[in-house]
């Protein structure tokens, strides 16, 4: 009989042992869901990266620290119109999400113009015309050219000229390829009805494509200057450098067939 009472009382024993360890268990994941995961997961939550652009260093760092973020202050540029001093740059971009802690890279701008051309191989083409605008160099429309790249992503500048270093020249305009990115194995065409002549040929550059011969057509059905006709359908599948020939609509010089009808008949 003892034996049994006491094989009885461990039981009872393991029992409460386990039922404790359980709500034990229990209260430890009420405590981790409604304490512990919130507070990290607020630690952690991405938030916007403050605009610094156009503030002074020590406003910059005070709106970066005041958000959570550090800066770290890179060599200044030329600013071109922009007050010396002030935050040239940032990176991240404005707006861009980041979690609190993480580093914004500021370039302050300084006073100054430029004697030798900036390498801006690898920079986004907006970057790059950004860039020259601020330190006072030229580029024309007709100065931009697109390759395709293996290395450089879509937009980015392949190649330039002057080469970077070279000592800047008078009012000489700066040449740039830019990336259509990985060269395809077909391209597709594009469409190019409704577009303007130079819209037209914008596309077909920037697609990999070439315009090739161009004919006007006096039409009052369509806008003046405008591409009614091309010679490859949109959609088809062609080769890298294949041309395009377009037809540009040009105002009637005289009467439509239509105006010129009821003349006829009251003569």
């Amino acid at each position: 009989m003892a034996t049994e009472s006491s094989r009885r009382g461990l039981w009872v024993t393991l029992g409460a042992s386990t039922f404790i360890l359980l709500l034990l268990f229990i209260l430890a994941g009420m405590v981790t869901d409604t304490v512990i995961m919130p507070l990290y997961t607020r630690h952690g939550a991405e938030k916007p990266v403050p605009a610094l652009q156009g503030m002074t260093i020590g406003e910059a760092r005070l709106s970066a620290e005041q958000e959570g973020f550090e800066v770290v202050l890179e060599p200044a540029k030329i600013g071109g119109d922009v007050p010396e001093g002030t935050v040239l740059e940032q990176r991240p971009l404005a707006g861009a999400f980041a979690k609190p802690g993480r580093t914004i890279h500021i370039v302050p701008a300084r006073s100054g113009t430029a004697t030798e051309i900036p390498d801006l191989t690898g920079l986004d083409h907006r970057a790059a015309e950004t860039e020259c605008r601020n330190l006072g160099l030229l580029i024309s429309p007709s100065g931009i050219s697109y390759d395709f790249s293996a290395i450089v992503p879509k937009g980015g500048i392949v190649r330039q000229r002057p080469e970077p270093g070279s000592p800047v020249r008078g009012a000489e305009p700066v040449q740039l390829v830019i990336s259509l990115g990985v060269r395809p194995e077909t391209i597709i065409v594009p469409t190019l009805i409704d577009l303007s002549l130079h819209e037209a040929r914008q596309t077909l550059i920037e697609t990999g494509l070439r315009l090739g011969k161009v004919t006007r057509k006096e039409t009052n059905v369509f806008t003046a200057g405008t591409v009614i006709a091309q010679s490859v359908v949109s959609g088809s599948e062609v080769a890298q450098s294949e041309v395009v020939d377009v037809v540009v609509a040009i105002p009637q010089s005289g009467p439509s067939e239509s105006e010129a009808q009821p003349n006829e008949e009251a003569n």
